[in-house]
């Protein structure tokens, strides 16, 4: 038995008094769960939010080298670490009511912190073609307008890591490996686990940063680098 294809037609119509009605004026009738593909002008549209440009995709930086990061850790057995592993972690008095957590994240807020540095970036490498790393924080858009962070290297104490992580993601898995070794698999996210400070001297997680313009004015500097860019909650 031949497969049936179902065909499909290009019909011009217009929406008038709350239809879409054809050419001659005849209502344009379909029968329920059909699929259409629309294609419209952008005078006519309401909701793509065509009343403005769209912000050219973010490329830059959001904090420098010398900045810190802290990243949440669940330590479930803290005994297991040893004295100097411990020693690396930032105390918890020092973070009570200074932590804002991102609503979405599933990041214990019973959380210990470990600190890196940004650092600045090795020097080029000679006839090399890629531009390199300029070191810090920054913040990236692809043209789907999906975040992507990078950053240079960092500063880590000596003797934590047994090699050099390579990115951020990279990072967040080797201190899982070494401080959460309670658990199966060592992968995060950097948008849930990974805190920078901001201006109220808080530490805001960077899912706060990948949405700064839709957050409050506590997120200043977020705000700041959004909205530079062109981007507004308006």
């Amino acid at each position: 038995m031949a497969e049936e294809v179902d065909l499909f037609a290009r019909i011009p119509a217009w929406f008038h008094d709350g239809r879409w009605v054809t050419d001659d004026g005849t209502p344009l009738t379909v029968k329920p769960g059909t699929m259409a593909t629309f294609e419209i002008s952008q005078s006519g549209h309401k909701t793509l939010g065509w009343g403005k440009p769209r912000p050219v995709p973010v490329n830059a930086q959001f904090l420098p080298v010398g900045a810190r990061l802290r990243i949440a850790l669940s330590i479930s057995a803290p005994d297991d670490l040893t004295e100097k592993l411990s020693g690396h972690l930032v105390p918890s008095p020092e973070m009570r009511g200074k932590v804002v957590w991102d609503l979405t994240s599933r990041t214990r807020i019973d959380s210990q912190f470990f600190e890196v540095t940004l650092a600045d970036p090795p020097p080029p490498k000679p006839k090399k073609r890629h531009k390199d790393s300029e070191g810090g924080l920054s913040v990236a858009e692809d043209s789907s307008r999906k975040v992507k962070i990078t950053t240079g290297p960092f500063v880590l104490p000596e003797g934590v890591l047994a090699e050099v992580p390579f990115s951020l993601n990279h990072l967040l898995t080797l201190l899982s490996e070494v401080y959460e070794i309670q658990r199966a698999a060592h992968t995060g996210s950097i948008f849930n686990q990974v805190f920078y400070e901001e201006c109220d001297r808080k530490w805001y997680s960077l899912e706060f940063l990948r949405s700064g313009w839709k957050n409050g004015p506590e997120v200043s500097q977020a705000r700041e680098f959004w909205t530079t860019a062109g981007y507004s909650d308006k």
